[in-house]
């Protein structure tokens, strides 16, 4: 579930640029990715399918809640995720 890890989302990206061989990202079953301004999450692992192109590997899921800061001595300073 996102809202449990937050470092469960990343943005889409076919090839994992910063290793030298741009070796193909695998997307696990379940897993969280931002692609053009839209959430998603894998229904099964894939490689190279695009999300918004292959709806069998991926789900659209609705935006996220926006980050929300607050002013320091809040009555809401330190909740949430920091």
């Amino acid at each position: 579930d996102l809202d449990e890890n937050y470092r469960n989302l990343e943005w889409w990206t076919e090839t994992a640029t910063r290793h030298p061989d741009n070796v193909p990202v695998v997307y696990p079953a379940g897993f969280f990715v931002m692609h053009q301004g839209t959430l998603y999450r894998a229904k099964r692992e894939n490689v190279g399918k695009e999300p918004g192109t292959s709806p069998d590997d991926w789900e659209k899921l609705p935006a996220p809640a926006d980050d929300v800061r607050v002013v320091e001595g809040s009555l809401y300073a330190g909740l949430g995720i920091r």
